[in-house]
């Protein structure tokens, strides 16, 4: 919600003669919620709320109090509310974006970003983890910040922390994309992907706005055969998936399962869903597809394994990237 929205509602109510505190009460709660998250759900999830005046507030009491027993935080002012869900947003979609970063550092240095980022956290203080991916998606984090990027420009300020956490989340499907290609074209394969993973979360249904679409419409753009598949993925909703994320057409094939990934060159896992982790896992072990890139480097390394196993902030582990002669000479 833009920062003063709340304020122009109020403005409009008052035009017509009502007055805010007598005649009606303004609230603002913004949603938290956080899907298939076991310890904080809707329950137990205390909320921010601006009331202008204590009637509104005890009423919306009343109202919050079967949804997680009235645990409600006032604020001042409904700026406060709103400016605090763009905030706990940007907070994320910066926090990801600069271990991103720091994936493709780490890429560079050959060394394990989840090494360094477990290593980190034995940090008592002052640290909280974030791990890397192909970047944030979902209904709120890559937009909510961008609220405080126009508040901040409405009063002639650069919000220099967003603008570039924005940029780096446009950024790495792009690069990932990048590392696929650069080691397709090394190891003389066909560019031709199969991406696993086009929800923002695991083990959830909602494609809103996801990097698994970028990297699919970032590859059919440099002219691959691309095909996708996710567990979640409803064919009545291709419409939907469009418009939540600004294309104008499925350029891939659907896949219906993983069952066709050996007709892949690679497989591009996105997002790791409880449905499919031993799947991909048995497609990496028994070499089924000679060449996969794990966004979120959480395929188990297996050094029997015919496969090129290529981790985002990880490119290199021992002879796991040397491609066997074997494979090289096959159809492959």
């Amino acid at each position: 919600m833009l920062v003063g929205t709340t304020d122009n509602i109020k403005k409009i109510i008052e035009k017509v003669g009502y007055k805010v505190g007598k005649n009606f009460g303004l609230c603002f709660c913004p949603e938290r919620i956080d899907p298939l998250n076991q310890k904080w759900k809707l329950e137990n999830i205390p909320r921010v709320i601006y009331a202008s005046d204590d009637v509104t507030f005890q009423i919306a009491q009343k109202i919050y109090e079967p949804v997680n027993n009235s645990e409600l935080f006032r604020v001042n002012s409904p700026k406060i509310a709103e400016v605090v869900k763009s905030f706990e947003n940007a907070f994320r979609l910066v926090n990801v974006s600069f271990v991103n970063e720091l994936a493709i550092l780490c890429d560079k240095l050959n060394i394990n970003v989840n090494e360094v980022i477990d290593a980190a956290s034995t940090k008592p203080f002052a640290f909280i983890p974030h791990y890397p991916g192909a970047g944030v998606g979902g209904h709120c984090v890559p937009k909510d910040p961008r609220f405080l990027s126009e508040a901040a420009k409405e009063n002639q300020l650069t919000f220099s922390s967003i603008e570039n956490a924005l940029k780096i989340n446009s950024f790495i499907p792009k690069y990932i994309v990048n590392s696929i290609e650069k080691t397709l074209d090394e190891l003389k394969l066909k560019k031709s992907v199969l991406v696993s993973g086009l929800t923002y979360k695991p083990d959830i249904e909602d494609m809103r706005d996801t990097p698994g679409f970028r990297i699919v419409n970032e590859l059919c753009n440099r002219g691959f055969t691309v095909a996708a598949y996710d567990p979640y993925f409803k064919n009545e909703l291709i419409k939907t998936y469009l418009i939540e994320n600004n294309i104008d057409k499925l350029k891939c094939k659907i896949e219906s399962s993983l069952n066709n990934s050996k007709d892949y060159d690679c497989l591009c896992v996105v997002q790791h869903h409880k449905k499919t982790k031993s799947e991909i896992q048995e497609i990496y072990e028994k070499s089924l597809t000679p060449f996969v890139y794990d966004c979120q480097n959480k395929i188990s390394f297996d050094s029997d394994s015919k496969t090129v196993l290529k981790c985002f902030g990880f490119v290199s582990q021992e002879k796991k990237y040397l491609l066997p002669k074997n494979i090289a000479a096959s159809k492959w």
